[in-house]
């Protein structure tokens, strides 16, 4: 498998894992902030990788030599977004953070904080991924 088919792999199990199931959710300020954010990974790298392909499956060889200037681009997008703003929410919403659900909370409200930031966590995992591969692919891995 080619890293542009894993980073292909990561970008899907973002969408499935991380995107929809924060989309999904409903919380306060700081959550919103992680649903913009969770909508910029994929617009940062979805455009890219299409590029990517139909360069290289192109039969003109001037269009392989704008493959470098692709993958550079996805990596400066996705390194662009700041994901500082989930992983306060994590420090803070997480079992013993500072805005942890008290006693008076319910058991689905604790919960549906729990999922919250489970999804967090995932989204931080496969951007991280993403950056791995992105981070050391070249023209030749695509």
């Amino acid at each position: 498998m080619t890293k542009l088919a894993d980073l292909k792999t990561h970008l899907h199990d973002f969408e499935t894992k991380a995107r929809t199931p924060i989309k999904a959710n409903k919380g306060g300020d700081t959550w919103v902030k992680v649903q913009q954010i969770a909508d910029k990974v994929p617009a940062a790298v979805n455009s890219s990788i299409h590029s990517v392909e139909q360069f290289r499956d192109s039969k003109d060889p001037s269009d392989k030599t704008k493959i470098p200037g692709h993958i550079k681009t996805m990596r400066n997008q996705l390194n662009a977004i700041d994901i500082a703003p989930v992983t306060k929410y994590i420090a803070e919403h997480r079992e013993g953070g500072a805005k942890a659900r008290g006693m008076l909370s319910t058991a689905a409200t604790k919960a549906e904080e729990k999922k919250r930031v489970t999804a967090a966590g995932e989204l931080v995992r496969l951007v991280g991924l993403m950056q791995i591969e992105l981070n050391s692919m070249t023209a030749t891995d695509v």
